[in-house]
């Protein structure tokens, strides 16, 4: 418990609080998978620890499909669309799609 009330102290927060500390938790595994998969790339290099195991994409040999978006500001077809030389799967077995961005979603439905 001590070592729950100095983490909770330690972001500002007041000790005690089981809800706190997951918080705290979440946000530093956060931090670290942003860290390690975006700015270091580690799951692409083959260096990515999950579960205490060392992740490697070419290990992964079954079909994929790749999707991308023509115009997605998030991740670039490009991006998608690269991830086959990362894989395992034989080139046969891969299928790459761009697709067009719809900018109208008013046809989605919300609840």
């Amino acid at each position: 418990m001590a070592g729950r009330r100095r983490a909770v102290e330690s972001a500002g927060g007041q000790s005690g609080s089981l809800a706190d500390v997951r918080r705290i938790w979440q946000y530093h595994w956060y931090l670290q998978v942003m860290s390690q998969l975006f700015k270091e790339n580690r799951l692409a290099k083959g260096t990515f620890v999950g579960l205490g195991r060392k992740l490697n994409l070419h290990n992964i040999t079954c079909p994929a499909y790749l999707l991308a978006g023509a115009n997605d500001d998030i991740t670039t077809s490009e991006q998608i669309l690269d991830a086959a030389k990362y894989l395992g799967t034989p080139k046969d077995r891969v299928v790459q799609k761009i697709v067009p961005v719809i900018s109208d979603c008013s046809w989605v439905r919300t609840r």
